[in-house]
């Protein structure tokens, strides 16, 4: 049973807090579109989310290249995405952007949500020729 759309006050007292949240190593953020969201904050009911205009060729899994935060995104914490889900939903076709926090830094440490990832090309030895190409976290380990 999909829960009630509580009333746009209510969503600001739950969704505020959780905006307030420090990013931890290893927690998942989420970019979300500032255009929807600067419509949350003006409106009841801005429709669903929808990220497309994050993509290359407003589709795909590629995220556009120097999107800047604030700017042209936000990011939520896992709890924050969550609850906008679950009142609003996603556009048809359009999918979570799920990104890990990680440290940076050699000597002096920092986190900060990895929203690039690392895209390599890779190959099975013989078929050198079927190249594919793949992106990858910092956080994870081959």
């Amino acid at each position: 049973a999909k829960e009630a759309v509580p009333d746009y006050r209510s969503q600001k007292l739950e969704i505020q807090p959780l905006l307030a949240q420090k990013p931890k190593r290893g927690d998942e953020w989420y970019l979300v579109d500032q255009r929807w969201l600067k419509q949350w904050n003006k409106t009841l009911y801005p429709g669903p989310v929808d990220n497309s205009n994050l993509f290359k060729n407003n589709q795909g899994d590629t995220l556009k290249d120097h999107l800047l935060q604030e700017l042209d995104y936000a990011l939520l914490p896992k709890a924050a995405w969550e609850k906008l889900i679950l009142w609003y939903g996603l556009t048809a076709g359009s999918k979570p952007i799920c990104r890990y926090v990680v440290e940076y830094g050699t000597y002096v440490k920092h986190l900060r949500v990895e929203v690039y990832l690392f895209d390599l090309k890779l190959c099975l030895y013989p078929f050198i020729n079927e190249i594919q190409q793949f992106s990858f976290s910092r956080t994870v380990t081959i």
